[in-house]
């Protein structure tokens, strides 16, 4: 896969683990459109430690 703007790892990601680590967020749902970036957060997000 060939990104032309931030990857999830550089932006999703961290910020999820912000939402979780330092504001306590508990649930969460991540929304998209249906195409390559959203689909990719969503599998990388399954790989999340659960809190």
């Amino acid at each position: 896969m060939f990104y032309t703007g931030a990857a999830p790892n550089q932006q999703a990601i961290p910020a999820t683990n912000y939402f979780l680590d330092e504001l306590g967020v508990e649930k969460f749902a991540l929304l998209g459109t249906d195409y390559v970036y959203p689909r990719t957060t969503k599998q990388h997000s399954g790989k999340l430690p659960e809190g």
